[in-house]
Order: C-alpha cells, then structure tokens, then sequence
C-alpha cells in the first residue's frame, strides 16, 4: 500500500505565503474596478436626474422646480409630480451617490434625504421662488457647461449628508471636512480629486476642483 504525501509545514506556509501575495497585487486593483464602477452609476445617476428636471421643465414653461419651495425640496415636488417614484429606505435611488455612505435612502427627520444638489440659481436666468434667494431657473436660459446638478453635501452634517439638495455659489468646495451651513460641490470621488455633475443638455461627467474654480460664474473658492 503506498504511504500517503502530506503537505509539510513549510510547503503548507509557502502556499500561504502566495496566496497572500496574489490578495495583495489583486486587491488594489479590484478596489479600483468598484471605485470606477460607482462612479459610472453616480453618473448614470446624474445624468438620470436631469433628464427628469428636462421633463418637468418642458411641462412648466421651461422653468426647473425651486430647490425649496417654503414647502418642498426639489425632488419631493418630482415625487408628487409624478415624475420619479417615492424612494423606499434601505434602497438604491438615483438620487443617493453609491460612493457617499449610507449609499441607500435613509430615515431623515423633516427632511429629504438626497446626496445630489440643484444649483439655488439666481435672477439672471430665472425668478424668484417663494422661498428667499431660491430661483425658479428656465433651463434654456443656462449656458451649456454650466453645472445644474452636482454631487454635495451639508458641510455641518459630514459625512452624514443630511439635506444635501442645493447648491449654493460662493461657499466654497468641500474636499474632506468643513463646517456650517455650506452646501458645497462635494469632491468625493477619484481619491478626493473629483465631483460629478449634470448639466442642461442633459450630460454627465468628471470635474475636478480647478474646473469648479475656475468656472468665476459661479464665484466658487477653495
């Protein structure tokens, strides 16, 4: 009867020994692959996002709903409108970015929870709403490499992101960290290098941080 082999204990560390070397080459790139496969979704996401806006403008004489109207957000009034179904919590939506946590809709006290801002806009390219310095912005009125929607976040509420449904110029672009009020262009993707944003033709795509400052119509700083 022949002896039966059995792995000794250097073979045995050996092959463990690989097979942590193969983790370690593969995992920066499976890392990489998912990074870009959130930000094709994020995009698609966006790009989703403004074909509803094109929708509802097309229905109101050209003009985008109010990021707040003294009673609704933006996307409450496409939910009531019919135009985009009401997001259920622990799902997907196209109004969550899958790279900005919880990445699903969640729970939020009196608000609408959304990780995409509508730029608030401003009297040359639409009227006011009834809620201070917010615009009822006409769509063909805007320039077309003009951002109308675009990752964000809530400075005061990072990374939570509670209430990031606006835009406003001139507060900045938040990288990392930041407090208040601000509702900045969020630079959340590529390793803190990028944001992405839809504009009026209905695209979507990759800015970068000297894109956005360097784009004055908007007076945005670092």
């Amino acid at each position: 009867m022949k002896k039966r082999r059995t792995f000794t204990l250097l073979e045995l560390l050996m092959v463990v020994a690989i097979m942590m070397m193969l983790i370690s080459i593969l995992m920066p790139a499976l890392r990489a692959t998912r990074e870009r496969a959130m930000e094709t979704v994020c995009k698609a996401n966006l790009k989703q996002s403004m074909c509803l806006l094109a929708m509802y403008s097309g229905d109101y004489n050209g003009f985008l709903p109010a990021t707040y109207n003294g009673t609704d957000f933006w996307p409450e009034v496409l939910c009531r409108m019919d135009y985009l179904r009401w997001p259920k919590i622990g799902e997907s939506s196209v109004l969550i970015c899958p790279g900005f946590a919880p990445q699903v809709y969640k729970q939020t006290t009196g608000k609408f929870y959304n990780t995409y801002g509508l730029w608030v806009g401003n009297s040359t390219y639409g009227t006011t709403s009834e809620c201070a310095s917010r615009y009822y912005i006409k769509l063909q009125k805007m320039e077309s490499d003009r951002i109308v929607l675009a990752d964000s976040a809530k400075a005061a509420d990072f990374p939570d992101g509670v209430q990031n449904y606006y835009l406003s110029s001139g507060t900045g672009i938040e990288k990392i960290t930041g407090g208040g009020d601000d509702r900045p262009v969020h630079i959340r993707h590529s390793g803190h290098k990028t944001a992405h944003a839809a504009f009026p033709d209905g695209s979507s795509r990759s800015i970068t941080v000297d894109w956005i400052v360097e784009d004055a119509r908007y007076n945005w700083r670092r």
